[in-house]
């Protein structure tokens, strides 16, 4: 593995795509306005929805769930529980430092199994947005304003090309959540990931004034909710879609119905970076108690 560094100055916000040319890499053999709750709605596209149904009901009819995808929520939440008995004050969807005035926020995550479909589909373009959506996503529920944003990347054997679109794509969601990217690792494993493909996960840092801080105590009855569109699917789910997709007689390469978009396109849409809006919405009007 090698370390991609980043040197980037106070003022600069997001690296430039130039920046790319500059990763160093080697190989290693294998009066109080309204209180408003706000929340993210997870919509799909309503194309996408016409052509896939998806159900959390196991029954006759051969519908699946969550877990039939091999995917075992509470496996997830007896680990939780686990982990919290050696680190109790883990929680919550990004882990908070204290620094003076502040807290910093920091998060991690990947896109999962969206890269699947990534591989199947041969776009990788946006796949770096996702990566930086997930995290940063993550870290404004706190209140935080992202800071920077670090990333891994792995493949069996690196192929430049493929590597440089996964690389712009997160230089593009850094740019949309306003943060540096300061560089990231590049790990070239030969023999562990099939040929031509990779994985992908980030680390965002934000901060916030430890009095602005987000954390639901101060949800009362009668608070608006709010909700932002997604794009898509997002980056969750990915595991129950392949599912399903592998029981229907349909292909990523199927024009959805009234256009000449692709299944697969539509499904690959970037997951939306809403740093923006909470930033709007915190800074600018409303007493937001939980995201």
């Amino acid at each position: 593995m090698e370390s991609r560094i980043l040197h980037s100055s106070s003022s600069c916000c997001y690296s430039s795509l130039g920046t790319v040319n500059r990763y160093r890499f080697s190989s290693v053999s294998s009066p109080k306005p309204l209180s408003v709750s706000f929340t993210q709605t997870a919509r799909r596209r309503t194309k996408v929805s016409r052509v896939l149904s998806m159900s959390k009901k196991d029954d006759a009819t051969g519908s699946l769930t969550y877990k039939d995808s091999g995917v075992d929520i509470d496996a997830g939440t007896e680990l939780v529980k686990r982990i919290a008995k050696m680190a109790p004050g883990i929680g919550g969807f990004g882990g908070l430092f204290p620094l003076g005035d502040d807290y910093l926020v920091a998060g991690t995550d990947g896109v999962g199994t969206k890269l699947k479909l990534a591989f199947e589909t041969g776009i990788h373009d946006t796949i770096g947005i996702d990566l930086v959506a997930m995290s940063v996503n993550d870290i404004v529920t706190s209140g935080a304003k992202p800071l920077f944003f670090l990333d891994y990347f792995a493949t069996s054997r690196l192929d430049v090309d493929l590597a440089e679109k996964v690389i712009k794509g997160i230089v593009e969601g850094c740019r949309q959540s306003e943060c540096a990217l300061l560089g990231g690792e590049t790990a070239e494993m030969p023999g562990f990931y099939a040929e031509g493909e990779y994985d992908l996960s980030g680390f965002a840092v934000g901060i916030v004034k430890k009095n602005a801080v987000i954390n639901g105590k101060n949800i009362v009855a009668g608070d608006v909710l709010i909700g932002l569109p997604s794009s898509g699917v997002h980056s969750n789910g990915f595991s129950l879609v392949r599912r399903v997709l592998a029981r229907s007689n349909l292909s990523l390469n199927d024009a959805l119905p009234g256009g000449s978009t692709t299944l697969g396109e539509a499904l690959m849409a970037p997951t939306v970076i809403y740093v923006k809006q909470v930033g709007f919405l915190v800074n600018k009007y409303f007493l937001v108690t939980t995201l």
